[in-house]
This record gives C-alpha cells, sequence and structure tokens, in this order.
C-alpha cells in the first residue's frame, strides 16, 4: 500500500513541477497566474509578474555540455528562489526561462526584488567541467497587475517585452514599461473564450504549416557543415481564425481542454492536415499533438486511419505527439492507447520530455517510437 502511495504522490508532484529543478512548471504557472490576477481584481491590490531570462546560457550549454547546463540551471533556480519574498512563486516556464509572481507587490516592492535578484546572481559562480569559474547574469522584464492590464496573457506579454528590452539595452538588467508609451501597444488584446468556441462551433477549420524536423549527426565528430544530413520529418503547427486574427494553437488550447472541445479541434486539425495535396507534397513522416482527452475518445483512431486510406497517405507516415507529464495521468488508458494505436500501423512519440527517471519508466513499459 505504501508503494501504491509513494507513486500517487510522485505523480502529483511531477504533474506540477519541473522534474529538473523541482519548481513549478510550465503549466502551473499559468493556473497560478490566473488565480493571482482573479484575487488581485477581488480584493484591489496589485501584483508583479517577473519574466527572467539567463543571459547567454546557450554559450554554457554548448562549451560544457548539458550535464553542465542542467546542473548550472539547478543552481540559478535555488538561488533565485532564496533571493524572493516568502510566499513570491517561481516557476521554470522552459529552458533558460522563468517567472515569478510576486503577490501583494507594486512597482516599489518589485524593482527592490529584482535589485536583489541581480545581486544575489553576479555572487554566484561555477566551477566548468574544466576547471575554470563561469559566472551568471540575469534579464529580468517586469509587469504589474492588474495595474498594466487585467489579462494573465497581456500581462506576460508586457513582462516578456520588457525582458527583451532588458536584453537589448545590455542585459544584467530589469525593464519596466515606460509610462510615456501607450500599455495597448505591448500586448495582443486577450482572447475571449467565446470567440473561440464559436469558431469551433461552426466547424472553422484551422489553418495548418510546417515546421520540418532533421536527423542530425554526431555534434563531437562531425563538421559542422555536416550537422544537417536530411529532412526526415515535418510537425504540424495550427492557427485559428478567431475575431480579426490568426493565434496560435498554445494561445487558446488550454481553454479549449477546460470546455471539453479538444476532440473536436483535434478532429477538424486531422480532417485538414489528411488530404492529398499533403500525401503528394509532404514527404517522410508527420508529426501531431493531440489532446489527451481525445485520448479518450474511441472511434478517433479508426477515424483518422479512414481519412489516411482515402487520402493515399501510408498510415506509417503519422505520428501522434503526447506530452510526457500528460501521458502520466492515466497509465492504464495509455497502455491502451498506445497498443491501439499501433495496431492502427500509425507510430507514436513522447514531446517534451524531461531529465529524470520517467522517461526510462515509460520506455520499459511502452513501445515508445520517437522521444
Amino acid at each position: 500500500m505504501r508503494a501504491i502511495e509513494k507513486h500517487t504522490e510522485d505523480l502529483e508532484f511531477y504533474a506540477t513541477r519541473d522534474p529538473l529543478t523541482q519548481m513549478y512548471n510550465q503549466r502551473m504557472f499559468w493556473s497560478l497566474l490566473d488565480y493571482e490576477m482573479d484575487r488581485a481584481q477581488r480584493h484591489g491590490y496589485s501584483f508583479g509578474l517577473f519574466v527572467i531570462d539567463i543571459d547567454d546560457f546557450k554559450v554554457v550549454n554548448d562549451s560544457f555540455g548539458h550535464t553542465f547546463g542542467d546542473t548550472f540551471l539547478c543552481k540559478v533556480s535555488e538561488c533565485l528562489n532564496d533571493a524572493l519574498r516568502t510566499g513570491d512563486i517561481l516557476a521554470r516556464y522552459g529552458g533558460d526561462e522563468f517567472t515569478a509572481i510576486l503577490p501583494e507587490a507594486g512597482e516599489k516592492e518589485c524593482i527592490m526584488v529584482a535589485d536583489r535578484l541581480l545581486a544575489r546572481i553576479r555572487n554566484l559562480s561555477m566551477k566548468t567541467p574544466d576547471g575554470h569559474s563561469v559566472g551568471v547574469s540575469l534579464s529580468i522584464g517586469i509587469g504589474i497587475g492588474p495595474t498594466h492590464t487585467d489579462s494573465a496573457r497581456g500581462l506576460f506579454s508586457i513582462a516578456d517585452a520588457q525582458m527583451y528590452r532588458a536584453k537589448l539595452a545590455g542585459k544584467n538588467q530589469f525593464a519596466l514599461p515606460d509610462p510615456d508609451e501607450p500599455l495597448a501597444d505591448l500586448h495582443d488584446k486577450p482572447i475571449e473564450d467565446q470567440d473561440i468556441l464559436e469558431a469551433l462551433t461552426e466547424g472553422q477549420p484551422p489553418r495548418i504549416f510546417f515546421q520540418p524536423i532533421f536527423a542530425i549527426g554526431d555534434a563531437l565528430v562531425e563538421p559542422l557543415k555536416n550537422l544537417l544530413l536530411e529532412r526526415v520529418a515535418m510537425e504540424v503547427l495550427a492557427q485559428l481564425n478567431i475575431g480579426d486574427r490568426w493565434v496560435m494553437a498554445r494561445d487558446f488550447l488550454g481553454m479549449v481542454e477546460r470546455r471539453g472541445q479538444a476532440e473536436t479541434f483535434d478532429r477538424q486539425l486531422m480532417k485538414t492536415l489528411i488530404c492529398p495535396q499533403v500525401a503528394t507534397h509532404c514527404n517522410g513522416l508527420i508529426f501531431v499533438n493531440i489532446s489527451p482527452r481525445t485520448v479518450r475518445a474511441k472511434s478517433f483512431l479508426a477515424d483518422v486511419a479512414h481519412l489516411m486510406d482515402a487520402a493515399g497517405m501510408a498510415r506509417s507516415r503519422l505520428v501522434f505527439e503526447l506530452n510526457e507529464r500528460e501521458s502520466l495521468a492515466d497509465l492504464n488508458l495509455f497502455d491502451r492507447f498506445i497498443e491501439e494505436l499501433h495496431g492502427f500501423d500509425f507510430k507514436f512519440a513522447i514531446d517534451q520530455t524531461t531529465p529524470g527517471h520517467w522517461i526510462f519508466q515509460h520506455l520499459r513499459r511502452h513501445t515508445v517510437d520517437y522521444v
């Protein structure tokens, strides 16, 4: 029983945490940001949002390897967490980017905390594998909610834009919106849930485009000009026309999931994707992300197989992707889905894998075609 309880605890932990740094992950960050924006408006106070980027982290990673880079990220995250106030919330947004939510903080408090973060991080130094020392600096963008905007995504856009402003100004500093600059120019107009639902219920087809996937050689032995060997696959990206603009799927899929419309969108995406034109002009494998809710749809794979056959596309060319975290939610359901998927001759990929033991659990348990 204790082993089952421990396994359940681990599942709950990794559903909200970044396995490398143990900080909150991106999905949990968005939930907390939405909650903090609602709470701030309800109780009439302001809060701060930091978007934090490690300066020149790519140079560190490329120079000393990913193992050292992972250790570097962990040390930086610990330093950031120690420098924040009690009650502030730190998350790893992705790669070398972190976010921090500062409840009940105005511009004065945010500047004070940002100064402290920059000062602490300047004192951080790590020994590289070749015995040298490498230092760290940050670029921090700051937004104040709901002062700058009452939209969580709008506030993130503002803080993100300020982070890039800090980088362009020379890095190792923070930036706040210029009081003379119209705030409407700093973020996109929020997407209304009703507009998205109307676009879906009207059966509007998404617009698709493709991101190439290349096979790469071994960077340790191959010259740079030989690293990009050949294009072996394409990943499908999608947009939906909402209101008067095209919006990337990543910007509305969270709402679609919450409203139970994920399967509807996935089916519309597959109908748009699987056609004779794509069969003729898009060579190699085709990678498509689907929702974990769609996994539960009994006829989804059979319907996609029928579309593939009608379009004259080999089923083995289609690779369904699920995020590693999403595949942990219901392992029995996941088992059945993988078995059925391969029964239709489709392939499977785990997306957004993270360092840690979970990926090895997957590889031992399932037939995973791509990671």
